[in-house]
């Protein structure tokens, strides 16, 4: 497989769900030690109530369906709590091996 439009976009995709599922792992470790973080974004539902973007949108972009504009992407950040380079960095941090294996599972269920 070649690196193209879909695999950038689905890293992207992938790297928000990893995001999620990282601050919903910290949130059950929070509240194991008596911490309630009311800001740390941990689902899709909080995403959508912190950063304004459409419910639909961010599926997409989770499903690695769509390519969100620049600004889009400064407003999941900026709900994240990072800087959008942060954000970036931690996509690009997902292994093109691991990018390839979920786009080959999801072409497989598309069959």
């Amino acid at each position: 497989m070649e690196k193209n439009k879909e695999f950038y976009t689905y890293r992207l995709g992938l790297g928000l769900t990893k995001w999620l599922d990282n601050n919903k792992k910290k949130a059950k470790e929070n509240k194991l030690n008596g911490v309630e973080d009311l800001n740390l974004v941990k689902s899709e539902a909080d995403l959508v109530a912190s950063s304004g973007v459409a419910k639909n949108a961010v599926t997409l972009i989770k499903q690695g369906q769509r390519n969100p504009e620049y600004s889009t992407l400064e407003y999941i950040a900026e709900a994240l709590g990072v800087p959008l380079s942060t954000f970036i960095h931690y996509c690009e941090s997902i292994s093109d091996e691991e990018v390839f294996e979920q786009l080959r599972k999801v072409t497989k269920r598309k069959r």
